[in-house]
């Protein structure tokens, strides 16, 4: 739904004035409260919002989360859900609905409404944020969820909307009853919006979505054919069909989409929305243009979305495992991440900012790592690179540490020698490295071991697509490096040499992914 919503409509502030006077009480209030929710759905993190009610609750400091009386202690008074945040909208991202969802079971149905108020408070707090530059600067509007309206309160938008009707206004009528609904329509009509009624909670979702095809006008109208791109989220089933080398379960996607609009002439101006287009695009296909032996070590890539979210990085952990089972389940929230939370050394959020603005650049700082799962931590000095990726909202960064792949070494190598050196079964090759491509074409190739792929490669197997820099520098590296091999053999052998100095294991490490190892104790010899 949030691919279809985000392709459909531009981004958008929203306030929410929610109604709980006193006959909002019982099942009205339980089909307000979902309604909300529902609307709270449809936002995304290009989107802002905020939510107003009327209750009555004490004043409580703003960590404790009840709400709080913004004028003085009547009923009729008007109500941030969230005291914090009054007289603002705020980021429409997942931990700040789920925030407002939990204050919404706080309120509870009491007194008289005083909608004029609350309509007045909400065009006032559109028309400031909006000119702070700060919200979407494309489409306003006001969503009304009530029990129903004594007038029309024509003199509050004759003030505040009229005759431009840059808000939208949108009457939600809850309950079966009809006796307030011709206000709510003509509120709805004179501003450009749309009246729902929501009898059942059955009904909620489906008068909800009715908004969408109304902020879609515009841009069916305009034929602007925009793409959008989701946030990065798990899909459980693409892995497999992809048939993706790197896949071990849910894989990490993002999806493009556009709108579909009807182009026939007698519709054209009534801008009816048909319906939207995408497809599904894995988040490391998009950094495999950036092959890792080429970052050298402790270098790597990330990309993060235009709101600062993560899209890719590789210190972000979207899984965990529990039970004895080690089963895999998806963080709260894990595609929410700011990049502030990764790269915390960037105390001025410099690098985020400029990534966020869509720069392209260079920046510097110092950073500790962990290595060895978090055992130990190096000091490191890290040059990023910047920029956009065109055609999306993304941002794509290489990070490379001061002092490493500055030299390296190459030389003519034969294709027989190479292959006779990188069978030995102490030579593996970097486990999360694509050396070839095995799902292409052919059905049995992804099943193939990159080793096995790369001597088909070599075979001139046409099916079998590789980086033939890499494989260069992989032959170089195995044939170089096979004199360890006679050497670490004469240590096992040799015990008198090693006995005495507590070796146990010796490796080797290339920058192509190539290395080497050798136990000079048995496995089951080897200490903790």
């Amino acid at each position: 739904m949030r691919m279809y919503i985000q392709a459909a409509t531009s981004p958008k502030d929203v306030v929410i004035l929610l109604d709980v006077s006193g006959s909002m009480k019982g099942l009205r209030l339980t089909i307000a409260r979902q309604t909300v929710s529902s609307l709270l759905d449809t936002l995304g993190d290009d989107d802002f919002f905020n939510i107003i009610a009327k209750t009555r609750a004490p004043q409580i400091d703003c960590g404790e989360v009840p709400i709080i009386v913004l004028r003085d202690p009547y009923n009729e008074e008007l109500h941030y859900v969230e005291p914090c945040l009054n007289g603002s909208l705020v980021q429409a991202d997942s931990n700040n609905k789920d925030h407002f969802r939990q204050r919404l079971e706080h309120l509870l149905a009491k007194g008289i409404g005083m909608l004029d108020v609350a309509l007045t408070e909400a065009f006032e707090l559109l028309n400031n944020f909006n000119q702070t530059g700060r919200g979407s600067v494309c489409s306003q509007a006001i969503m009304l969820v009530t029990d129903g309206a004594v007038e029309t309160y024509d003199a509050v938008f004759d003030v505040y909307n009229w005759p431009d009707r840059k808000v939208r206004v949108f009457p939600y009528l809850i309950g079966r009853e009809s006796g307030f609904a011709q206000n709510l329509k003509w509120m709805a009509c004179a501003n450009k919006g749309y009246f729902s009624q929501i009898s059942t909670l059955a009904d909620v979702q489906e008068n909800v979505m009715k908004y969408l095809h109304v902020l879609s006008r515009p841009k069916v109208i305009d034929q602007e054919h925009d793409m959008i791109w989701t946030e990065a989220y798990f899909d459980n089933t693409r892995s497999q069909a992809l048939k993706l080398e790197d896949a071990h379960g849910p894989l990490l996607m993002t999806t493009v989409a556009m709108p579909v609009f009807s182009t026939r002439n007698e519709t054209r101006n009534k801008g009816i929305l048909l319906g939207v287009v995408g497809t599904d695009v894995p988040v490391s296909e998009i950094l495999k243009s950036i092959p890792k032996y080429k970052l050298g070590i402790h270098g790597y890539a990330f990309a993060i979305t235009n709101n600062g979210y993560i899209l890719t990085h590789p210190d972000l952990q979207p899984l965990y495992e529990v039970g004895k089972r080690k089963r895999r389940r998806r963080r709260r929230n894990y595609n929410s991440v700011d990049l502030s939370e990764v790269e915390w050394e960037d105390q001025e959020d410099q690098l985020r900012n400029a990534m966020v603005n869509r720069e392209t650049g260079s920046f510097s700082m110092k950073v500790k790592k962990t290595v060895d799962k978090g055992k130990r931590v190096l000091a490191l000095h890290n040059d990023y690179y910047y920029t956009d990726i065109k055609g999306t909202p993304f941002s794509l960064a290489v990070a490379l540490s001061r002092g490493y792949g500055k030299y390296f070494f190459s030389g003519n190598i034969s294709v027989d020698e190479g292959l006779h050196d990188l069978e030995h079964p102490d030579v593996a090759l970097a486990h999360d490295w694509v050396y070839c491509s095995t799902e292409e074409e052919h059905p049995d190739h992804h099943v193939l071991s990159q080793i096995e792929a790369i001597k088909l490669f070599l075979k001139g197997e046409s099916h079998i697509k590789c980086d033939g820099e890499l494989i260069e520098q992989v032959l170089f590296d195995a044939v170089v490096s096979a004199p360890l091999e006679a050497y670490w053999t004469s240590l096992t052998l040799n015990k008198s040499e090693n006995s005495d100095k507590g070796v146990e294991v010796s490796f080797l490490g290339t920058r192509s992914g190539v290395s080497r190892f050798n136990l000079f104790v048995m496995p089951d010899q080897l200490t903790n």
